[in-house]
């Protein structure tokens, strides 16, 4: 059998243009060929058959504007998560690393950026997927940013694509159709904005504003492209901050993001903790530090650190509170959703746990043992 002509008649008859998903079951085909492809040569058969499918998709989708699909298709497209920093920035995902000024965020990002075009591992811990990134900086000039990557021991042979300092505005949707084009020319997978105050003509206060913002910021996820943002946190009385309620602008932020990254500046540590991960539970925080060399500056991963007392104890109190004001027994999940980017699912389950343990709540299990709670009137 020629595999060159089966592959057409295999795509058509998938109800998936997942390219890893396709590749995997026409590889299989492949090996009972009697012409076997090499490797390069089928990815690129599959490669040119997928576009073609996907032009006839969009002509059949003008009929369908709603993109309506079945559950029988999607119940068959393979979602594996892939990450391009693991537990850390999904592939195809929208997150923002957030903090105060002064604490890193620019060079952290400039990081991440190396590691990716790279492909090393992040302080030493997180594995990347090499691809090329794009960083759109409206905060520095060239000269800072040079200077940053010379100190972040950037390679010669490393290349990143900048676009510094041009006034782009993401809610704009003529200059997002030209960021677009470039990318696809570019064959740019990770995008790097710095910061979104800049990007935008609207009021960050504005739930609107940041919901057509974040419409055009989703045609690159849309577009198979990674995107990371670096956000300002609105001022606090003791400069600490503990959850995403920190970061600036309407909550319709943190409802677009995929994953929410905080990074909080004690002494000469760096203290960076996840509080929104949709793909998984949030990791515990950890610490970077800063450390100046003979060439520029490193960043010394330490173990996750241990969760402030008195943060863990207004997290308690959150809780204890939240169940309290409920009329009936309310569910975990529900817990969860109602203090989503307040307490991740982890610290919830284990503040939970701890409430039990000592009968300031009490459990109810229901069908399929799912677990109700109430609060414990004796306290």
């Amino acid at each position: 059998m020629n595999i060159k002509k089966l592959i057409p008649l295999i795509i058509n008859s998938l109800d998936t243009i997942n390219t890893k998903s396709v590749t995997k079951d026409i590889k299989v085909i492949n090996k009972l060929s009697d012409t076997p492809l090499k490797v390069k040569e089928l990815q690129k058969v599959i490669r040119a058959e997928l576009k073609k499918k996907k032009q006839q998709n969009k002509l059949i989708n003008k009929n369908n504007p709603l993109e309506i699909t079945s559950s029988k298709a999607l119940l068959k497209t393979n979602f594996d998560k892939e990450w391009i920093i693991k537990d850390l920035l999904p592939a195809d995902g929208l997150t923002i690393l957030s903090g105060r000024p002064g604490n890193f965020k620019t060079w952290v990002t400039l990081y991440f950026a190396i590691c990716i075009s790279e492909g090393s591992s992040v302080f030493g811990v997180f594995k990347t997927k090499k691809a090329n990134v794009l960083i759109i900086d409206e905060e520095d000039s060239g000269v800072l940013i040079k200077d940053r990557l010379e100190k972040l021991g950037i390679k010669k042979e490393t290349e990143i694509n900048l676009s510094i300092m041009i006034g782009f505005k993401a809610d704009n949707e003529e200059k997002m159709n030209v960021l677009i084009k470039e990318i696809q020319k570019r064959n740019i997978k990770v995008v790097i904005i710095d910061s979104l105050i800049r990007i935008h003509s609207g009021d960050e206060n504005s739930a609107k504003d940041m919901a057509n913002l974040f419409t055009q910021i989703s045609r690159l996820k849309k577009a198979g492209v990674t995107v990371l943002i670096n956000h300002h946190h609105r001022k606090s009385q003791n400069n600490q901050d503990s959850d995403s309620q920190s970061m600036r602008g309407s909550v319709d932020i943190l409802a677009a993001l995929d994953c929410h990254m905080m990074i909080n500046k004690k002494d000469n540590d760096l203290i960076i903790k996840q509080t929104k991960n949709r793909y998984q539970p949030e990791i515990k925080p950890f610490t970077i530090t800063p450390t100046k060399t003979d060439n520029g500056i490193n960043f010394d991963y330490k173990e996750g650190c241990q969760e402030n007392i008195q943060e863990r104890n207004n997290n308690i109190e959150v809780v204890l509170s939240l169940i309290s004001k409920q009329e009936k027994p309310i569910a975990q999940d529900e817990l969860a959703k109602e203090l989503e980017g307040v307490i991740g699912k982890n610290k919830l389950w284990e503040i939970l746990k701890t409430l039990e343990e000592t009968k300031k709540i009490s459990p109810i299990v229901k069908e399929k043992n799912k677990k109700y709670y109430i609060r414990n009137p004796a306290f």
